[in-house]
């Protein structure tokens, strides 16, 4: 069983006065902690554990009194979590079957195996108990967080917990530093006794928490699962809304009708929140992105890439958590296209004008041109000239269409052969512009 939330509870904060309660303790007459320690080396069950725990106490009436006053008074201070904070449960087993106790010292290692579904945790949750109930020895317990089994590498350490005699409830232990974790792997809880008496740690009795298993005495327990909670304590109140940057704008040189671009975008958020990020091109959606909370600070580094079309492009990234107007920013790529169109073939129709009668003659030219963005480059005729002068009473050509034309079937008497130039102009849709000619003869005759 896990889930996710959100709440507030209760933790135990140590003051200096666990140090002098410590001094009190090895005061000549006091009860021995390391006792039981000595005990346990011996093989002892239990039963006799607890027997002999009773008839200690019976000595030590006084003495555990005067500790329960000392602590009251400058000990242990129970407090909710710091104002301004919120917990977020990520992976949880909070099944507890009472008489389920596992002494902690007694069956070292002892832990839980869980799977994350957020990227770090910073706080861990037990159900601890002073296993015999001393009532006269103060437990000082920290965990740490293991990578993959609970031999593997430790990855963060918990502040130390310090608990009053017969404490029984739920121990939260904070870590100074997030504890980076990769959601879905498998990582491991350990706690231990750092100082004091004998300490349990709350079972559930059942297999209860499908993600992981019970660690005793550094073997999983199949069947049998910690009650625990691990999760991230955020900052609540009024949060500050996302932080987001784009990308410089691009220029791109066009090739196949457009070009590849992309465009980066570095979002945060100081709170810790989850963040929805959605990227539009000219107005329209083209991609969104989940980000989780990454503990105390959410941050991630995002690309868009796509290929875009000739001219100017407007991209507008936002990134909402939820909880306050989104951030914006904004950026453009531009795919300009520089390179003219290329000709590769031109034909005038007819070539050849014969005979030389004076008539007009209708010509018709056909470019055969490439461009590497416009896939429809306009050509038509700029310019005719020729090689003899032309005729005063009538002009010997006119442009009837952009590529076709009327020449005169002419030449001088006195020449050789008459050449008309068609000169002709093929632009793309930026501007760009090739130009190429073709010839039209009036042969001095048909051979």
């Amino acid at each position: 069983m896990s889930h996710a939330g959100s709440t507030a509870n209760t933790w135990v904060q140590a003051t200096p006065g666990c140090a002098f309660l410590f001094f009190l303790s090895q005061w000549p007459g006091a009860p021995d902690p390391d006792r039981w320690r000595r005990k346990r080396a011996m093989n002892l069950t239990p039963s006799q554990y607890k027997n002999d725990q009773i008839d200690l106490r019976l000595i030590t009436t006084s003495m555990k009194t005067l500790h329960e006053w000392l602590f009251a008074l400058f000990g242990v201070i129970f407090s909710t979590y710091a104002p301004g904070q919120t917990r977020i449960v990520d992976q949880t087993n909070e099944v507890f079957y009472p008489p389920s106790l596992e002494n902690i010292e007694y069956f070292h290692p002892m832990g839980q195996e869980f799977r994350p579904a957020l990227g770090s945790l910073n706080f861990v949750e037990l159900m601890l108990w002073d296993f015999y109930g001393h009532g006269y020895v103060t437990g000082k317990l920290a965990v740490c967080i293991h990578s993959g089994t609970i031999t593997g590498a430790v990855l963060g350490t918990s502040a130390p917990l310090f608990l009053p005699p017969t404490f029984q409830g739920v121990g939260h232990f904070d870590f100074s530093t997030p504890v980076s974790l990769t959601p879905g792997a498998t990582y491991v809880i350990q706690v231990d006794v750092v100082s004091g008496g004998d300490w349990g740690v709350g079972a559930s009795g059942t297999s209860s928490y499908v993600s992981g298993r019970k660690i005793r005495s550094g073997v999983p327990v199949a069947g049998d699962d910690l009650f625990f909670r691990e999760g991230i304590m955020v900052l609540s109140g009024p949060s500050a809304p996302p932080a987001i940057s784009c990308s410089a704008p691009l220029l791109l040189e066009c090739a196949n009708g457009g070009a590849i671009g992309t465009v980066r975008a570095d979002v945060q958020d100081t709170n810790g929140n989850p963040l929805d990020v959605v990227w539009k091109v000219d107005g329209t959606l083209y991609q969104t992105n989940d980000i989780p909370s990454g503990g105390t600070i959410t941050a991630s580094n995002l690309t868009y890439m796509t290929e875009f079309g000739s001219g100017e492009h407007l991209i507008v990234v936002s990134a909402s958590n939820g909880q306050t107007n989104a951030a914006t920013c904004s950026t453009t790529v531009t795919v300009r296209d520089t390179t003219p169109p290329e000709i590769l073939n031109i034909l005038a129709i007819p070539n050849v004008l014969w005979p030389p009668n004076h008539r007009m003659i209708p010509v018709s030219v056909t470019v055969d041109a490439v461009d590497t963005c416009d896939p429809s480059p306009v050509v038509r005729i700029t310019q005719v000239t020729s090689n003899e002068p032309q005729n005063s009473s009538a002009p010997d050509w006119e442009i009837t269409g952009s590529q076709s034309l009327n020449v005169r079937a002419e030449r001088s008497g006195r020449g050789g052969r008459r050449i008309y130039t068609i000169v002709v102009q093929c632009e793309d849709a930026s501007g760009n512009a090739s130009i190429a000619s073709v010839d039209i003869t009036v042969p001095h005759s048909d051979k």
